[in-house]
């Protein structure tokens, strides 16, 4: 299992000086735990494991990797969901965002809680979500920008690994589409 930590740099300090741990995630094509400059040095093996979607079928893809994690590290999984407050197309469906990926986890064997909030800094809701449940882990899908709208906009998934209080577990897309339903074989087969 590769395992690695990150600096916590963004916007121009990525732009000038670059990130291993983007360049890593862009081409290993593979699960990665990645740690964090604000991981708790005392966080909690066990305990929660924290699972962001958006509302995309995309992100949803995760399930499986999310059921597996949740099953073979003993981690009861919360569903979080994070929308902008302006969001008018996820505010019509807000009260039951998170029922259809709840009821795919619950239909998995596992006992599953959600959490829908609204707020305009995604990354930080989720670590603060991390944080406030004493999280072991958090499991995200990966979507990384690139060039200038990276440098402006930045990723959801490096902000949640710069301020996550628990190590982040990163799939990437190409391990997702690749029909990979155990994380921990992906890891050790290197698929």
């Amino acid at each position: 299992l590769l395992c690695m930590t990150a600096h916590g740099r963004s916007g121009l300090g990525v732009a000038l000086l670059g990130s291993t741990t983007e360049a890593v995630l862009r081409r290993i094509g593979r699960p990665v735990v990645v740690v964090g400059p604000r991981c708790d040095p005392q966080w909690t093996e066990g305990g929660r494991l924290v699972i962001p979607l958006d509302g995309s079928p995309r992100a949803e893809r995760i399930l499986p990797f999310a059921a597996s994690v949740s099953r073979t590290w003993h981690l009861e999984p919360w569903l979080v969901q994070v929308a902008h407050p302006f969001d008018n197309e996820v505010a019509q469906v807000a009260a039951h965002a998170l029922e259809r990926p709840a009821r795919r986890l619950r239909e998995a064997g596992l006992e599953v809680k959600t959490d829908f909030q609204w707020s305009s800094a995604a990354p930080a809701c989720i670590a603060a979500e991390a944080r406030s449940l004493q999280a072991g882990l958090v499991l995200m899908s990966s979507y990384l920008p690139t060039g200038a709208s990276r440098t402006l906009i930045g990723s959801v998934t490096m902000g949640v690994i710069h301020r996550s209080p628990c190590p982040v577990l990163v799939v990437p897309p190409e391990a997702v589409a690749g029909g990979i339903n155990d994380p921990l074989e992906a890891c050790v087969s290197g698929r």
